[in-house]
């Protein structure tokens, strides 16, 4: 009688334990959805943005996690990106502060997960950029500072210089070189006019940062005064055809290669003599030469004018 007592216990006793175990089931799930629908209410968010980049083509893609305002507006969490994490709040200017893994920082504003507007970028290395942002990159009007002193200010697209900008080399806390004028991709490409460290001044075109054009205007200071060069440049070279006007007073009409006079050239002398022949590495070569007639020397101090372009035409564009 006993053993059937018992049996009925111990059969009774599964039924019971199944129960419980539901219950602290149902009991968790509310407790989890509960945690979820107050996370939920207070802002937490999960987002995600892929887009493709307009360097590289190739898609890219940010990820959020974290609080956000009823407007959906960001508030504070963790940005992910391809290659690096950020920590992003919001400040009570409405600006927000992005900082990255690798130790850079961003202040401005943002729209949904990317920088927009106006903000500024300090990097780690020293290098600060302060202007115009869009889908993340440095848009429209910048100025970007190396932390060498260095600096450009003027037009961005899509990360990189685009435009019309000024780019100044600094040395010891001054000024040393400046470029005024159009870059693409980084660098100077097409016209603008270049100061450099040695006080000579370039204005012409440039194809990836070299100077190259073929009727270019250069100023060189030197010990007498300033000679004036009208003409070609190739590789960042005097080459082609062009003039220079020495401070001396003494004129070449000729080709030029490596900054040099280098085959057919003339050189008109001040003293009212000239020399047409050829020229090797800026000498003359004077086994076969001619020379004309001082008239006409004199006709061609006449009618030339260092101010005015011979090639063109036009009066100089160098102050």
């Amino acid at each position: 009688m006993a053993d059937k007592v018992r049996k009925k216990n111990v059969k009774g006793a599964a039924p019971n334990g199944k129960v419980i175990a539901l219950v602290v089931l149902i009991v968790v799930a509310v407790l989890l959805i509960g945690v979820l629908v107050t996370f939920f209410v207070t802002g937490f968010r999960y987002m995600k943005i892929t887009y493709r980049s307009s360097l590289s083509q190739e898609e890219q893609s940010i990820s959020f996690i974290g609080f956000t305002e009823r407007s959906g507006a960001l508030k504070s969490g963790r940005l992910t990106y391809d290659g690096r994490t950020g920590d992003v709040s919001k400040n009570g200017d409405g600006l927000y502060t992005i900082k990255f893994s690798n130790g850079d920082v961003y202040t401005g504003e943002m729209d949904g997960l990317q920088r927009q507007g106006s903000g500024k970028m300090e990097y780690v290395s020293g290098d600060l950029y302060e202007g115009k942002f869009a889908a993340d990159k440095f848009h429209g009007e910048g100025k970007y500072t190396y932390a060498s002193g260095d600096y450009y200010e003027g037009s961005f697209s899509a990360g990189q210089k685009n435009g019309e900008g000024k780019y100044v080399w600094m040395k010891d806390g001054k000024k040393s070189a400046q470029y005024t004028g159009a870059f693409k991709n980084d660098r100077r490409n097409g016209y603008g006019v270049f100061k450099d460290a040695d006080g000579s001044t370039y204005a012409g075109n440039f194809v990836d940062d070299v100077r190259s054009d073929t009727c270019a205007e250069v100023r060189i200071p030197t010990s007498a005064g300033e000679d004036r060069y009208y003409g070609g440049y190739e590789n960042d070279v005097r080459s082609g055809f062009g003039y220079y006007f020495y401070a001396t007073g003494d004129v070449y009409v000729g080709n030029f290669a490596d900054n040099k006079p280098e085959g057919e050239g003339t050189v008109y002398f001040a003293e009212g003599d000239s020399y047409t022949g050829q020229f090797h590495e800026g000498n003359i070569v004077r086994d076969e030469s001619t020379t004309v007639a001082e008239s006409e020397v004199a006709a061609f101090f006449a009618g030339v004018d260092k101010d005015v372009n011979p090639i063109t035409g036009k009066a100089s564009v160098i102050g």
